[in-house]
């Protein structure tokens, strides 16, 4: 497997992993609008999966589907907070913006360190910009707006110099 498949299967795995996360979420939080952003953003996030997946075969690989332990941690973290906080939702949704976060320096990470081709580049570009209004929709949520939104995840333009 070549740096490209790789960079890929790791972007899969958060994105099953963020997937699973945002269902835990919507079963935890007791507002319905919550609970149904959650769960669209779970839908979202399987569809990245599924594109990943097939970008993934595109380069005769096999995707590596199964979410990680990083992901798993951060449920089971998201449930004992929960159950200790007497703000249930405000928690839930700082646990969501966390794992954003998370999700953005994987995808600065892959965006950096990857050499990607053109249309796996502005796939990711894509990917990367939609968890960025996730994130700025979560921070509004906690009303927080955009003070938390750091720089670095800025829209980065695509480089000229592609393979």
């Amino acid at each position: 497997m070549n740096n490209i498949e790789e960079a890929l299967n790791d972007l899969l795995r958060k994105n099953v992993d963020a997937a699973k996360g945002f269902e835990k979420a919507a079963e935890e939080v007791s507002s319905p609008t919550l609970q149904s952003i959650f769960k669209e953003k779970a839908q979202v996030r399987i569809q990245f999966a599924k594109t990943l997946s097939s970008e993934i075969a595109m380069h005769g690989e096999a995707p590596e589907i199964e979410g990680n332990l990083k992901g798993d941690i951060h449920r089971i973290w998201m449930d004992i907070r929960a159950a200790i906080s007497t703000q249930e939702d405000e928690t839930i949704i700082a646990e969501c913006i966390r794992g954003e976060e998370g999700a953005l320096e994987e995808y600065d990470s892959v965006l950096e360190e990857a050499e990607l081709y053109a249309t796996t580049r502005a796939l990711i570009l894509n990917q990367k910009a939609a968890v960025q209004k996730t994130l700025q929709k979560l921070h509004d949520l906690e009303g927080r707006g955009t003070q938390r939104t750091s720089a670095a995840y800025e829209p980065q333009a695509l480089p000229t110099t592609m393979k």
